[in-house]
């Protein structure tokens, strides 16, 4: 009974708040719920209201086929699920697929930001740096002192997300080329920027505008592996579900922060069952993994304290042996190894990477708001739920009571909380961080199957509201020109 009505007042809560902040987005109530101060040198996500709700159709259509496949996997007994996982995954990854792409769509800017987002160096910055490179190892050998001369986002990062328009570029130069010189591109700017590239590189931008969405989706597999091999298959699956509706998600594609949870979810998809099983060759494989993650991006550096919770709880248990963190070493530092044979010394290109963040931000201001920014684009039902599971075992523990430890949920919020406190990193953390949210969705989904005992109408309810947000954070807010 205590259970049904905390489940219950979540539901209500949950409706209630995301109404509220829904209304509160759309009529603009307060700046200060956009950020601190505008840029430079602070972050608040810009406001504007063009109405296209007249394109709402195409995302509220893919969101009730979403909700359709939930509903029939939901009615699965656990025998089932299992049998038929692959076909489930397959279809929920098309599906999350084209629900984003239905939101750029219902967009301002329409189906058309996405080559926009691309190929414009003050949007992205990648795929611009990446059309400059002439040698790879010459390139590779002088990134430390050029990296922080690059345009946008390509001045914050490790080369991997250079390198990977580059080589995308150097397929197309090998495949014949298409007809696509007649495409019209309405913006300006952006047809300026589009006639200035050869075909090749121009069907390297169109090729990435779909090709980063897809590798977005694909996050879908590894989540459930993860959540089946922590919660059970049911919650693995609800972990999918949850995860197709992360406003960050959505929002911030196809730049390339989307895809890099892909990386960062396979790695320790692979990380549990080497632990699992014992494996250690599947041990040093998946901090391999977990280092090609850094390649693209520093944001996936603080998961490592989650890997290092799970290795030492498994340790502490003697259900692996020393020789296990060995091959854990070895694999997360093979890749900077090998790097160094390119002239790329991987400490001193974090020092420079880290000199490059923005200057003039208080502490204390986005010790604040670098939490409300992540968990406000984790959307206001997972926030609720999450402070709901932090809160109960926060109570039992002060009641002296005994609670198994989800190791998951402690390494997650301690490395949030620890990140916070450092103030490393102060301002756009919705898209910096967007690698912690698959994590974040895989204790959601075995806290509401395995502690709440969801049932498939408050499941589909609390997606609903997920989807409201989504739309009206589209809307009215401009996270991504």
């Amino acid at each position: 009974m205590e259970i049904m009505a905390t489940k219950n007042k979540l539901i209500i809560w949950i409706f209630l708040l995301t109404t509220i902040f829904s209304l509160s987005i759309a009529f603009d109530l307060s700046p200060y719920l956009r950020g601190p101060a505008p840029y430079p040198p602070d972050w608040r996500w810009s406001y504007l209201f063009i109405n296209t709700f007249s394109k709402l159709w195409f995302p509220l259509t893919i969101a009730v086929s979403i909700l359709f496949v939930v509903y029939i996997t939901e009615e699965m007994q656990l025998k089932t699920i299992f049998k038929n996982k692959f076909i489930a995954l397959i279809v929920l990854v098309l599906l999350s697929l084209l629900f984003q792409l239905s939101v750029i769509y219902f967009s301002r800017a329409g189906l058309g930001v996405l080559l926009h987002r691309i190929i414009d160096p003050n949007l992205n910055g990648y795929f611009t740096t990446s059309l400059h490179i002439k040698n790879i190892t010459i390139f590779l050998k002088n990134y430390s002192q050029n990296v922080l001369s690059y345009s946008m986002h390509a001045q914050g990062h490790p080369p991997g997300a250079i390198l990977f328009f580059y080589f995308i570029n150097s397929i197309f130069k090998l495949l014949p080329s298409l007809n696509i010189n007649t495409l019209n591109i309405n913006h300006k700017d952006v047809d300026l920027i589009w006639k200035s590239l050869s075909v090749y590189q121009k069907e390297t931008a169109l090729f990435s505008s779909i090709f980063i969405p897809v590798l977005s989706s694909l996050v879908l597999i590894p989540l459930y592996f993860v959540g089946e091999l922590l919660y059970g298959a049911r919650a693995g699956l609800r972990a999918s579900y949850l995860y197709i509706f992360v406003p960050s998600v959505v929002l911030f594609i196809p730049i390339n922060d989307v895809f890099i949870p892909l990386i960062s979810t396979t790695s320790f998809a692979i990380f549990l069952y080497a632990l699992k099983r014992e494996n250690n060759f599947y041990l040093a494989l998946s901090t391999f993994i977990f280092s090609l993650g850094l390649f693209f991006s520093l944001s996936v550096l603080p998961l490592i304290l989650i890997f290092l919770f799970f290795l030492f709880y498994y340790l502490y248990k003697k259900r692996i042996s020393l020789k296990a963190v060995l091959y854990f070493v070895i694999g997360l530092l093979l890749l900077p190894f090998c790097l160094i044979v390119f002239g790329i010394n991987s400490l001193d290109l974090v020092k420079v990477l880290l000199s490059g963040l923005p200057k003039g931000r208080k502490y204390t201001t986005w010790l604040f708001y670098d939490l409300y920014d992540f968990f406000i684009f984790s959307g206001i039902a997972y926030l609720l739920t999450f402070s709901l599971q932090i809160t109960r075992i926060l109570k039992v523990l002060f009641l002296k009571r005994k609670i198994k430890i989800d190791i998951l949920l402690f390494s997650f919020t301690f490395m949030l909380f620890a990140l916070d406190l450092s103030g490393s990193v102060r301002g756009e953390v919705a898209r910096i961080w967007l690698p912690f949210y698959s994590f974040l969705v895989i204790i959601i989904a075995g806290f509401i199957t395995n502690f709440l005992n969801f049932s498939k109408k408050q499941i589909i309810f609390f997606l609903l509201l997920q989807f409201m947000q989504i739309i009206v954070m589209q809307e009215f807010w401009v996270t991504l020109w």
